[in-house]
C-alpha cells in the first residue's frame, strides 16, 4: 500500500478529514488553486500512514511554497504504519519523525502549500 498524508482541520487529527496526498516525491500543491487536494487555510495536523523511511512533507503558509513565511518540514525517520503530527507549530524529534517548524506568525489553520520530497 502506498504511503499517504491525511490532513485534519483540528489539532491531533481531530475535526474534519480534509483529504490526503500520497507520499510520492516531487509533488507540489498550491491550495488556493481549484482542484487542490485539500482546502486552503484549514489544516492543523496530519496523519502519516504507511510512509517510508526518509519520506518528507513540507507545509507552508505561502501558496507558492516560499519559505519566507511560516513553514514546517516533517521527515519520517523509519517506516511508519501510522503516526500523528498533532500540530505544525512545534519542533521535535522522536524515534519516528523529525518535525522542524520555522515560525513567523502561525501555521496551524493557515496551510496554503504542500510539497513532498
Amino acid at each position: 500500500m502506498a504511503g499517504q498524508y491525511t490532513f485534519y482541520s483540528g489539532n491531533n487529527a481531530t475535526g474534519t478529514n480534509l483529504g490526503s496526498v500520497s507520499e510520492s516525491q516531487g509533488q507540489s500543491y498550491n491550495l488556493t488553486q481549484s482542484g487542490a487536494p485539500i482546502k486552503n487555510d484549514e489544516a492543523r495536523s496530519v496523519v502519516l500512514s504507511n510512509v517510508s523511511d526518509g519520506a518528507t512533507l513540507i507545509v507552508s503558509d505561502d501558496p507558492n511554497g516560499s519559505m519566507t513565511d511560516d513553514w514546517c518540514v516533517i521527515v519520517a525517520l523509519k517506516n511508519l504504519t501510522s503516526y500523528t503530527v498533532g500540530s505544525f507549530e512545534s519542533s521535535y524529534q522522536d524515534a519516528s519523525v523529525r518535525v522542524t517548524y520555522f515560525k513567523n506568525n502561525g501555521l496551524d489553520g493557515k496551510v496554503s502549500h504542500i510539497a513532498t520530497a
